[in-house]
Formats: C-alpha cells, structure tokens, sequence
C-alpha cells in the first residue's frame, strides 16, 4: 500500500489545484456548498504539497526525477514526429491570417503607419519617439513586408506570425541541448499548443519579437560552447545586440544570459571560448551603441513608455508605490494558475494562462526545480522565469501578459519538469497508465489551444462593445468603417471626425485608396469642393472610449458638437450625424447603390445594422431640411 501513496497524493494534488482558480473563488462567494468544495481543495493542495516537498527532498527521489530529465528513452519516434510538432504549431500561428476579418488593434497598425513612413518618406529611425516610444526593428520587418504585400492588414500580421513559428524550432533545440531530445519533443509540444503563445503570435504585436532573439541567443551561446567553434559565439553576440530593438522587456535579458552563462555545466567551458567571446561582445556593443547613444541624447523620450506605465506612476491608485509593486507582483505570480490577463485582445475570458490540464504540474516542477536548486540548469530556470516576470511586477495592469511573454519559455520548462516527474511516479505504481496520462494531458492542451485560439478568441472578440473593443480589443468597428471608406470611391467626399481621423487603423488602411478630411468646428461644408459630392462626417458615439486622443481639443470635440448643435450628450448614439448632399439631391441610384455597397462587402450583422442606419439617416436629412445641410 505504502508505495500507492505518491500516486494517490498526485491525484489530489493536481486534482485540488484545478479547483483553485479565480473563477471558483467567485462562484464560492455565491453558494456556500461550493464555497465548502474550494476550502476542502485548498486544504488538499496545501497538505500534498507539503508531501512532495518531503517526498522530494529527503527519499532521493526529487533527484532521481531530475536525473531523469536528461534521459531520452531508445522508443522514441524518429525525426518525423518532431517536423509533425512544428507543423502544427505553424498551422495554429497562420491559420486565417490571410483574412481580413479580425480587425487590426491600434497598436498594430501603428505597425504598418512606420513601414510606410521607412518606405515613402525616408525614415530611418533607431528608435520610434512616437506612439509613447518604441523599439525600431519592428518597423523595418513591416516595410520589408509591405514591399510584398501592400499596404494591408496581412504584411502587418505575417511579420509577427512567423516571428512566432521561428521560436518552435529554436526552443526545440535549446530545449534538446540542455536536457535531452525527450525532454524537447515534450516541451515543444506544450509550447506549439500554447494559448498564450499562439495568441500572441496571430494579433500583430512586436512583443513575439523578443521571447525569439532570447531563444536564438542562448542556442547560440550553448551551441559555440559545446562544439569549441568561436563562430556560433560571434553570431550570438550579433543577434543578442539586434535583440534590443525588439522589445522594452528584451532591456532584463543581458541577466538572464548571465545566469545561463554561470550555470555550473557552461562556466567551466567560457575560458576555452574566450576569443569568440570577446569578438561577441563587442559586435554585440556596436549594435546597440546607436541605441544608448539615441537614449542619452532623448532621455525623455526613450524612458517614456516606461515611465508611463510605471505602476507607482498610475493615476488614481492611492497606494503607497511600494504596496503597488507587491499587488501586482502577486497578481503577475497568480496569472500562470489562477487567473490570467483580463485584457480581451491578450486572452480568453482571464483565463489562467497555461492550459488547465498543465497547471498542476508547473507547481510541481517548480517545487522539483527548488529541491534540485544545486543541480545542473536549475537555479536558471528559476531565475529566468522571475526575471522574465519583472516587467510585470513594476508596470500597470497586472497581470499582462503580453510585457511577461518571455515567461513563457521558462513556464513551459518547467511544466515539462514537472509532468516528467509525475510521469515517473505513475510508472513506478502502476505502471500501465503512464501512458495514458501523457495521450490526456497531450491531448487536453491541444483541444485548449486550438479551441481557445481559433474559436474562442475570435468570437469573445467579437462580442464586444465598440468602446471595449477600442481600449482592450482588435479596433474592429474602426476596422469596419476603413473598409467601408475604401469601397465609396471618388464620388464621396469624406469627412471624419477627430476620433476617426487620429486613429492609426482609419489612417493605415484608407492610406492611397480613400483621401478623406477632418471634420471640425472650422469645417464649412457648403465649401466642398466639385458636384455630384456626397460628404459623410463620421462621428463615434458619446460612450466611445477616446484613450488615443491625447489632446484635450480633440477629446472634447463631441462635447462642442453637442453644444453647438444642442444635442443631449446621451442621446448621441448615431455613428453617422451629417451627411452632406452638394448637387442637387441623393438620387434614388445613388441611394441604391450606397446600400448595395453596405450589404455586399459587410456580411456582418453588427456592420450591416449600421449600414441601414446610414441609409436611413441619409434620406431623413435630405426630408427634413429639403436639401443640402450646413
């Protein structure tokens, strides 16, 4: 009986830990049978717990199961299985990019505004002062995409994606080089179906950058040091120094390569590489010497981004700075098991970030790691995953994921730790369901990842209103009326409101198809120029969140329309307030094919109620007041 223990106390342990989560934590709060269920698995959790950390530490198992992380079992399949892996870790990060459904969020597109400004007016900016500050490469791999594909939506998305299927093969290899091919088809699995990861890898953000350059380093690195060619040093030191052009969060990676560098099986090996080292680091310096130049000279410019999300910097909050870190340090801690980011275009519905079959078995490997804390590899997976957490601690909005992306690679480490070693205790008790866990948990993560990615995402998107769709969403309403903009053609005279005209999506995707103006309180529409015009202003509804507009002028002009024009601000719900009809009237053809336009190219029901909208409102302008409006 005594060795069924470990095998039982595993299945509370992973069991209870499912039930510790926020959203169980909230239904408690309303039933008190449930609120009973989530004590009791807290209870269990804690008490396991307390057993693995003695199991572990003092029966020789904890380093029996790290021993076993280096072994690779003869019975493994061949080099197909793992060209398989990386296949559909592709297929997840493409698939439907090409679409041009799913909007295009603020910050994406800002994306493709730099590429335009590279290609067409000169730039060549070592770092991007504007949009609140931004490393560069980004905006060069746009342009270079933009040369291929246009302006469009998909030379936008594609950079990222594949910046996202590039770091499979790489955590392949450092994975397989540090701890063996075993470990690394396992590990590459979890991470080809990572939520977090594909997410990330398919809505068009540069943060996919880093989390890549880091994985090529450290290959690179460990590459030069086990094959004694300084090549492969010099190489990491070029594309370790390009890395700082990624991403804010890319700034904490030169420790973690120091870390990595210490770790008792490389340190012993540096002084044969000293050479390749040197060359490395100062290649590596002459790289990023433009950028520390650029951040002396506009100091106020290179630390604004981090300066406004400093979390002791956030408005409102009246907690001392140091009780701010320590909240959203606990709430980065809490986003791997219990509850993720709430940010709609980063996650599905605050879910735990790791898929629920794994989160078990990442607080296992990190209790085996801790156990293990002198064995070769552990005291860096350790510091790695905390340093890659960093940014999350000292920033706003806690848990956010997309400044802790690199913590994915740690993560996924150890969750692979931990399900070896739950793998082992299986097999040594009974043996004949060992590998029926490894199918169910494999299988689990691969049903979360594809479901939570490519179904979930897409429709939660979609359910949102146009002002969190604005703030936490893919900018889709103003992704729709950009569309709209370019099928009017030469015959409309479009005039748009602050709210639409500042805004990078409109800006980007009617750029060189539809001119258009902005429309304020100095606009006189009785000036449009030539006939046959038909002028729309488009205006947002009173409750549409205005956060890109940073000057006040802007930000208040719906208050001025509303009081010049003595409209009650929450009656102001129209997307379209004017319309303007220069010769003599709208025609029953013009009308026709305005609504033809409106059905044909915007199928969706939210876009086709909008389009009715505008029709209607078309023809009671010109009822009303008879003719053409001031």
């Amino acid at each position: 009986m005594k060795r069924y223990v470990p095998f039982i106390a595993l299945l509370l342990f992973t069991g209870s830990e499912s039930f510790i989560t926020q959203d169980c934590f909230d239904a408690a709060g309303q039933r008190e049978t449930l609120y009973c269920l989530v004590f009791a698995a807290v209870a269990i959790f804690l008490s396991t717990l307390f057993f693995f950390y003695f199991y572990f530490r003092y029966d020789h198992s904890g380093r029996q199961a790290w021993e076993e992380l280096f072994a690779s079992p003869s019975s493994l399949p061949g080099a197909g299985i793992v060209l398989l892996i990386l296949a559909a870790g592709f297929v997840l990060r493409l698939w439907t990019i090409w679409s041009p459904d799913g909007g295009l969020p603020w910050d994406a597109a800002y994306k493709g505004l730099d590429g335009i400004a590279i290609r067409e007016f000169g730039e060549r900016p070592i770092y991007l002062d504007w949009n609140a500050g931004r490393e560069a490469m980004v905006a060069y791999l746009v342009a270079a995409s933009q040369s291929l594909f246009g302006y469009s939506v998909f030379s936008v998305r594609i950079v990222m994606a594949l910046a996202g299927c590039l770091t499979l093969p790489f955590f392949y290899l450092l994975s397989k080089n540090i701890f063996g091919r075993y470990f690394a088809l396992l590990s590459t699995f979890l991470l080809a179906f990572s939520r977090w990861h594909i997410i990330h890898s398919r809505y068009s953000v540069r943060v996919v950058l880093f989390p890549l350059f880091e994985l090529v380093t450290l290959y690179l690195v460990l590459r030069a040091l086990k094959s004694g060619k300084s090549a492969w040093m010099i190489l990491a030191g070029i594309i370790g120094g390009l890395g700082f052009y990624t991403y804010i969060a890319y700034r904490i990676f030169p420790v973690i390569l120091l870390a990595f560098i210490l770790d008792q099986t490389i340190r012993t090996k540096l002084r044969l590489q000293w050479k390749g080292i040197v060359f490395g680091l100062l290649l590596s310096a002459a790289i990023v010497a433009p950028l520390a130049i650029y951040s002396i000279d506009h100091a106020e410019r290179f630390r604004n981004r981090m300066e406004r999300t400093a979390v002791w910097n956030e408005p409102g909050n009246v907690a001392t700075p140091v009780m701010r870190v320590l909240e959203s340090t606990k709430a980065t801690l809490a986003m791997f098991t219990f509850k993720g980011d709430s940010i709609a275009k980063h996650n599905v519905d605050g879910k735990q970030m790791l898929s629920s079959f794994v989160t078990g078995f990442f607080l296992l490997g990190i209790l085996i790691t801790l156990v293990n804390i002198r064995k070769p590899f552990a005291m860096f997976l350790l510091v790695y995953l905390l340093l890659s957490l960093l940014p999350g601690f000292l920033t706003v909005q806690a848990p956010q994921s997309s400044r802790t992306l690199g913590s994915v690679i740690p993560a996924t480490f150890l969750v692979t730790v931990g399900l070896i070693s739950a793998l082992r205790i299986v097999r040594t008790t009974v043996s004949g369901l060992a590998r029926p866990v490894l199918i169910i948990v494999l299988c689990g993560c691969a049903f979360t990842g594809v479901n939570d990615s490519l179904l979930r995402y897409p429709e939660m998107l979609d359910a949102l209103s146009p002002s969190d769709s604005s703030t936490y969403g893919t900018d889709r309403d103003q992704y729709e009326i950009a569309q709209f903009l370019n099928q009017l053609g030469p015959a409309y005279d479009v005039y748009l409101s602050p709210q639409l005209f500042f805004h990078s999506t409109i800006e980007y995707l009617t750029y060189g198809k539809t001119p258009h103006k902005l429309y304020s309180q100095y606009t006189n529409l009785n000036q449009t120029p030539g006939k046959n015009k038909i002028a729309l202003v488009v205006m947002m509804p009173n409750t549409m969140n205005l956060w890109w507009l940073r000057d006040d002028d802007q930000r208040n002009f719906l208050k001025w329309w509303s009081d010049y024009y003595g409209i009650k601000s929450e009656n102001m719900r129209a997307v379209i307030l004017r319309t303007y009809i220069s010769y003599p009237r709208m025609s029953e053809t013009s009308d026709l094919r305005l609504q033809y336009i409106l059905q044909t190219r915007h199928p969706r029901s939210k876009v086709l109620n909008f389009g009715r909208f505008l029709v209607v409102l078309v023809g009671q302008t010109i009822a009303m007041n008879g003719g053409p409006t001031n």
